[in-house]
């Protein structure tokens, strides 16, 4: 999320002649990135960022992942609804701040809506000599019903253990955590963990398992959602440079003209400035596997 890095890199493949680009692959990257390539004039398709920052604008950045509204909106409404939690402990890695403060924001707003309280966070930076054993302790003095997390797979996973070891209370995770490395870095501390995310594990779309065999078995292992977006979005960007041709400006009308496109696991709809609405799935991990809750 380096502002000055961000914008160099944008302008150096400008240089080169590049028009078309997926990515960045976080949020504190893409802000800071998304005016250098509106100034370029450079289509960009950001599979995984959720910002909410980045949405709702005419421009040419094309985001293909819910925001953080609508994914902590969905999160909140389980927790108190079906997980019976109303006051939540919150812990979040700064290191990807416009991300990680949007998600607390927007689950302390929906929360509060529902009559509960979220505590102030406890941050920290990923990178640092972080001590997780101190993070979790901060978080349960809160008193609490639960704990939220927004923090990588990895890092996800050392703060479930921490937890864990201090007593079973419900772990609610944001979507960036939702990749193999938290089931196989968390092991059984990841068990019963809850996650809202727009990716099925468990489609049975033809599309999908096609994607997902040949993928598995390239790679020896199943794919998570920053693989199935990824290839969501060469895929949509090479079907409207086919239509368009090299210009971005033509290539950006050609984005899912009908409002909306067929995704591996089903429609996807898109709106007028380039922002997808997809299902929204509650996940655990049961047995060193995610399992679809509803």
């Amino acid at each position: 999320g380096d502002p000055a890095r961000s914008q160099k890199c944008i302008k150096e493949l400008a240089a080169q002649g590049v028009s078309f680009v997926v990515g960045p692959l976080v949020t504190g990257t893409a802000t800071w990135a998304v005016p250098e390539i509106n100034a370029q004039g450079m289509l960009t398709v950001g599979p995984v960022i959720a910002g909410e920052n980045l949405a709702g604008k005419d421009d040419f950045f094309i985001k293909l992942f819910p925001s953080t509204e609508q994914l902590a909106a969905r999160l909140s409404s389980y927790a108190v609804k079906k997980a019976g939690v109303t006051s939540l402990a919150a812990i979040y890695d700064v290191g990807n701040r416009e991300y990680s403060e949007l998600w607390y924001a927007n689950l302390k707003k929906f929360i509060e809506q529902e009559g509960g309280r979220v505590s102030a966070p406890v941050v920290y930076k990923a990178g640092d000599a972080v001590r997780y054993d101190r993070i979790a302790e901060t978080a349960l003095e809160k008193k609490t019903q639960g704990v939220f997390v927004c923090a990588s797979g990895f890092d996800s996973a050392l703060l479930c253990q921490q937890l864990k070891k201090r007593g079973a209370v419900p772990v609610f995770l944001s979507s960036w955590a939702s990749t193999n490395e938290l089931i196989t870095a968390g092991g059984r501390s990841v068990e019963g963990v809850i996650l809202c995310q727009p990716y099925d594990w468990e489609s049975d779309s033809a599309s999908y398992r096609s994607f997902s065999d040949r993928y598995s078995g390239r790679f020896s292992r199943i794919p998570n959602y920053g693989a199935m977006f990824h290839y969501e979005a060469v895929m949509l960007l090479a079907d409207a440079i086919a239509k368009a041709g090299p210009d971005p400006g033509k290539a950006k009308k050609e984005i899912s003209p009908k409002g909306y496109f067929d995704g591996l696991q089903g429609r996807v709809n898109v709106d007028r400035n380039g922002d997808v609405t997809r299902p929204l799935y509650i996940y655990t991990v049961e047995k060193n596997r995610f399992r679809k809750v509803e």
